[in-house]
């Protein structure tokens, strides 16, 4: 990935002596850069699969309360980058290797709904990892949080040169974990990082809990580069079927691309033609509110300014307010009493 044959034949030196000595390689200074060292490394430039959020080498969490469409929404992503089609108002610039890791359905549900969604006619790749199916073979289910399970499927995405992994979810994929324990959270954490270094991007699927936010641990939010909410709209009906609302509470995209992640409406409905498909609407939220989610998402003012066409003066204000009212912490997030008070214009 750099281009620098000193560095390169260093590397194949060290990698040489491990399998000479059968001593894993150390560390060494030749990972450590100058600034000017930095600045002129050349790089690869990282695939955007659906811009602007979904790239190369990205960890997505997606988190919603049972029932909301969480499952719906995963497997008809996945079916659009496999068919490099767009998303929603996200655009997909090219189809790639994708694989399904699915903890909880049976698979008569799994094909059911994708015979919903419809598949397209050029499509690569789209591998499905079903536990309910390892059960039938008598295999030991997939667990997200065994050494032993991580290392055979890490060989296995390689090789199939998977570039997007879905995980559904969580919960059922990590079983006898501790939710609320980072420290048990971080073996699954480290092979995520492992699979992100290696170039994939993993899109993991999760519960939120009572507070409307992702369930467990904190620590779970720390390294992800997207963490987005699902939740149905306070005037939602039975009848509406799979509708919510999606908003990105973290995502690690420029500030002048914050437009593109603006809260938006789905629902997966039946067209003219009897098929099913998904409609979307960019939610309109006050400004006031749209500063607070800017501010607790780590933007700052000129970001804000440029994002909404306020003035500084005027974000300085709301913020101040807020901090006052104890809506946010010191650093600009949301507290749980702020989070309540604007939860039901937010949804």
């Amino acid at each position: 990935m750099i281009d620098d044959p000193i560095r390169e034949a260093e590397r194949n030196e060290r990698e040489e002596r491990s399998r000479v000595t059968g001593v894993k390689p150390g560390f060494s200074d030749s990972a450590i850069l100058e600034l000017s060292e930095l600045l002129t490394l050349k790089l690869p430039e990282r695939k955007v699969y659906l811009y602007p959020w979904l790239r190369e080498g990205t960890i997505t969490l997606v988190s919603a309360w049972r029932g909301t469409g969480k499952t719906q929404l995963g497997l008809s992503l996945a079916l659009s980058l496999a068919a490099g089609e767009k998303f929603g108002p996200w655009e997909g610039e090219e189809a790639v290797p994708v694989c399904y890791l699915d903890g909880e359905m049976v698979l008569d549900d799994v094909i059911e709904r994708i015979n919903q969604i419809g598949i397209s006619q050029t499509i690569e790749p789209l591998y499905f990892y079903n536990s309910a199916y390892s059960a039938l073979l008598n295999l030991p289910s997939p667990k997200i949080n065994d050494p032993d399970f991580q290392k055979f499927f890490y060989g296995y995405l390689v090789e199939k040169r998977i570039k997007v992994l879905f995980i559904d979810n969580i919960g059922s994929l990590t079983p006898g974990m501790d939710e609320n324990s980072k420290m048990e959270w971080d073996v699954v954490n480290q092979w995520l990082l492992e699979l992100r270094s290696a170039g994939m991007a993993i899109i993991a699927i999760h519960h939120t809990g009572n507070s409307g936010k992702q369930r467990g641990t904190s620590g779970r939010e720390d390294n992800i580069d997207n963490s987005i909410i699902l939740e149905r709209p306070k005037d939602y009906k039975s009848e509406d079927g799979c509708k919510f609302n999606l908003t990105f509470t973290k995502c690690r995209c420029k500030h002048t691309d914050l437009h593109l992640i603006a809260d938006i409406s789905l629902q997966f409905i039946e067209d003219d033609m009897g098929g099913m498909v998904w409609t979307f609407d960019k939610k309109r939220l006050p400004k006031k509110i749209e500063i607070l989610k800017l501010t607790d998402q780590g933007k700052n003012p000129a970001e804000i300014e440029e994002s909404l066409d306020v003035s500084k003066g005027y974000i300085s204000k709301v913020i101040a307010e807020a901090k006052k009212k104890s809506w946010i912490s010191k650093e600009g997030k949301f507290t749980p009493t702020g989070y309540q008070h604007f939860q039901s214009e937010m949804s």
